[in-house]
């Protein structure tokens, strides 16, 4: 979860606005249309927000590329083009201050990496453009090339990413400065050089058959390990993007490369860690769930028994609750950890009607409830496909939780609802509402909200974390108000799914 892909996300009409006009009043592009400057940058966001959620950046960004031809057809500068991903920079972080939006050192990773790599990916395709359009030009037109070269040439040495041209012969024709700081060689001296003598030969067999495959016309981005000036060793990602000339011949490739060491160092420490979890997993499922289901079903045997007094029925049935509280415990360290490795919680829908399968588990959780009343409502179709059991989760921790932390003399208001594509669940009680900080991370793991009843649930506060993947797992979300005068309401939105699973059970 990135709290601050959910912040763009929301705020990404008001993004497109303030950057727009920023550009205009920043840039001097005065005579351009709004959706001229405008351009792709929706979809340029939303490469940004996939990379957010899916933890690292796009090796290539074709939205950046698109962005950047539309600029040169309007007649952008290099440096103005540059200039607007600055400003699109400035003004997230503007929303970010804005938002009190704190901000993790994995999404200053992504967010670097974006900017970097779709700054990078525009150079190469203004480039490209620009070496295109000035072969057609007269040759006095070169005095501009040299002026836009040496402009590039400036961008090209702030990034810390390894820019090179190369040719067909293997010989580089252009470097920028990172080169003498990954190997200590001035970057003046390489022009002509083979790509071998100056990375060395282990490192160019790694490179090799990449360089080979950009020759012959292919797109592509690769990893390899990599031993870096002074022996060091680690691992880099590169993309290599054929370069043609004006007729669409290969006359070579360019490349980058970025020092991917760190994030494969973490990605190891990720994999040990998610071994040691999965080894949990079989600890708490063998060692714990197969004696506590045959406990249930001992006692579940001995609460069958007629000749059982009052005293040892009652201690029967406590045994029995007991063990269904240890196993849904058990349960729910399940779910949390399978969320945790990254894999989420896995759902398997069907053909179901919400407003009947809500009210057979409210059924069930009123048993353990006898004193407090639940009024189940029902309105609009509630056909649709869902897992079952998952869905019965999310009904249960709900109304559960709505029974535990309100008034006794209260109703638990439970509320079904068809709407279109998309069905609605509500759980509404009264009593001391949830504090507004605790609102905000009322969905973390580990997190408990202290009742005011005295009732101890014996939870250890997973309940919402797992509603809440679960409902994401269909597709849907969730949502909680909570105030003095309103109580407090869950509601759960969830699409149909019949498209995608069908009708049958």
């Amino acid at each position: 979860m990135s709290q601050l892909a959910d912040l763009l996300e929301s705020q990404a009409h008001w993004l497109v606005q303030r950057w727009t006009r920023r550009v205009e009043k920043g840039l001097g592009v005065g005579g351009k249309s709004e959706p001229e400057l405008r351009d792709h940058l929706p979809d340029v966001l939303a490469e940004l927000l996939k990379a957010l959620r899916q933890g690292g950046a796009p090796s290539t960004n074709s939205m950046a590329q698109k962005h950047v031809r539309q600029r040169h057809r309007i007649g952008f500068s290099l440096e103005a083009v540059v200039r607007e991903y600055d400003l699109l920079r400035s003004v997230i972080l503007d929303l970010m201050e804005e938002s009190n939006c704190p901000l993790r050192m994995e999404e200053i990773r992504i967010l670097t990496d974006f900017f970097s790599g779709s700054v990078a990916e525009g150079v190469c395709e203004y480039t490209l453009l620009k070496e295109q359009t000035e072969h057609s030009l007269i040759k006095g037109h070169l005095d501009a090339l040299r002026e836009s070269e040496e402009r590039l040439r400036l961008v090209m040495d702030a990034l810390p990413t390894l820019i090179n041209f190369v040719d067909k012969e293997g010989r580089y024709r252009s470097n920028n400065k990172a080169y003498e700081t990954w190997f200590g060689v001035p970057v003046g001296s390489l022009r002509g050089k083979r790509v071998r003598e100056v990375i060395g030969d282990e490192n160019f067999q790694h490179m090799r058959p990449y360089a080979e495959r950009a020759l012959a016309g292919e797109k592509l981005t690769w990893e390899a390990p990599f031993i870096f000036g002074g022996g060091r060793k680690g691992f880099v990602e590169g993309t290599f993007l054929p370069q043609r000339d004006a007729t669409g011949e290969v006359v070579g490739y360019v490349g980058l490369i970025s020092d991917i060491t760190d994030r494969k160092k973490d990605e190891a420490r990720k994999k040990i860690q998610a071994e040691f979890e999965q080894q949990r997993i079989g600890i708490v499922s063998h060692d714990l769930r197969n004696p506590l289901t045959a406990i249930l079903l001992g006692a579940k045997t001995l609460a069958r028994r007629e000749e059982l007094d009052e005293r040892a029925a009652k201690s029967v049935l406590r045994i029995v609750r007991s063990a269904e509280r240890a196993t849904r415990l058990v349960t729910d360290l399940l779910d949390f950890t399978q969320a945790r490795l990254g894999g989420g919680i896995p759902v398997h829908p069907r053909s179901l009607d919400l407003h009947t399968s809500v009210r057979q588990v409210v059924d069930e959780v009123q048993v353990n409830f006898p004193e407090r009343h639940i009024d189940v409502q029902s309105e609009g179709d509630g056909a649709g496909a869902w897992d079952p059991d998952r869905l019965g989760q999310v009904v249960q921790n709900l109304v559960s939780n709505a029974l535990k932390y309100s008034l006794p003399d209260t109703a638990v208001v439970v509320r079904t609802r068809g709407d279109g594509t998309d069905v609605e669940l509500q759980v509404h009680n009264w009593g001391t509402p949830i504090p507004a900080g605790s609102l905000e991370t009322l969905f973390e793991p580990m997190h408990r909200v202290s009742s005011e009843t005295g009732r101890s649930d014996g939870s250890i506060g997973l309940g919402l974390y797992i509603v809440q993947h679960v409902v994401r797992a269909h597709g849907g979300f969730v949502h909680v108000a909570s105030t003095a005068d309103e109580g407090t309401r869950f509601t759960v939105r969830l699409p149909r799914l019949l498209e995608t699973y069908g009708n049958d059970s």
